[in-house]
């Protein structure tokens, strides 16, 4: 059912909470440095980070700026968030921000609006936002190599016949969601307009992450809940002949040293409410 897409993905990001932190945020690092970088801060701003997870926007924006507050539909991940140190977290949810009109100068949203639907949560975005105020967001642009190589090599090892949760899973990754309906970055743009935004620039970054090994890029990609009971679904046969195929696969791209370089595709999209 559309209208339940938000308590889906509620339970989605409650339950990855733990590995999030661990596997997840180390990396998305590179990733969210160098969109906080491109957001171009300034020491006075107060700035607003949506989705913010275990923190990490927050925690690189807070010494650029003059005041972060970072907000998180999961509990879980705001716990986490405050237990490592991110500033004022808070729970809360894009489609009705608990907070005042016009109280930020800037707000980051990474990895966030597409677990939203964009009509309800870009307006609340604008409406936190002062006169004059900036919205800076990035989000996944198409599937990278790698990431398509190891769907596609997890996928020729997944059980035929899934079990009642694995089977509620699958239905859930491929139910109805909102953001499904951008089918590029024009629309996006079109979307922010319609909330009231202007001076809308768009750009496709590919920027890297280095992981030490293939095992290390696998150890990220099995955190989210979905893959890990992909995994886990398989007999104990299965299963290690999978992550053996895994390692093998990617291992053939790494670099003589062994090392494993990830560039995924994003798009980052910066945008201004009118003066």
């Amino acid at each position: 059912m559309r209208a339940d897409f938000r308590g889906r993905l509620l339970a989605y990001f409650e339950e990855a909470a733990e590995s999030y932190a661990a596997y997840i945020e180390p990396a998305f690092f590179p990733l969210v440095e160098s969109f906080v970088d491109a957001a171009g801060l300034r020491p006075g701003d107060a700035v607003l980070d949506l989705g913010t997870g275990t923190g990490l926007a927050a925690r690189i924006a807070a010494p650029r700026c003059r005041f972060v507050a970072a907000m998180d539909f999961s509990h879980r991940m705001a716990v986490i968030a405050a237990g490592r140190s991110a500033p004022h977290v808070f729970q809360g949810d894009m489609h009705c921000l608990p907070l005042r009109s016009a109280a930020f100068d800037v707000v980051l949203a990474v990895l966030a609006f597409n677990s939203t639907d964009p009509a309800r949560s870009m307006p609340e975005a604008y409406r936190a936002l002062r006169p004059g105020g900036r919205l800076a967001m990035q989000e996944w642009g198409t599937s990278d190599e790698l990431s398509v190589l190891l769907d596609d090599t997890l996928a020729e090892y997944a059980v035929e016949d899934p079990g009642p949760d694995l089977a509620a899973r699958r239905e859930a990754r491929f139910a109805y969601h909102p953001w499904d309906e951008f089918e590029t970055s024009t629309d996006i743009a079109d979307e922010l307009e319609a909330a009231g935004f202007e001076h809308v620039e768009i750009d496709v970054v590919t920027p890297e992450v280095v992981f030490e090994e293939a095992a290390d890029f696998i150890r990220y990609k099995l955190a989210w809940p979905f893959r890990r009971a992909e995994v886990e679904a398989m007999p104990a046969e299965v299963r290690a002949l999978c992550l053996s195929d895994l390692d093998e696969n990617l291992s053939a791209l790494a670099l003589p040293s062994g090392k494993l370089v990830w560039q995924p595709n994003l798009v980052r999209v910066f945008a201004q409410k009118p003066r």
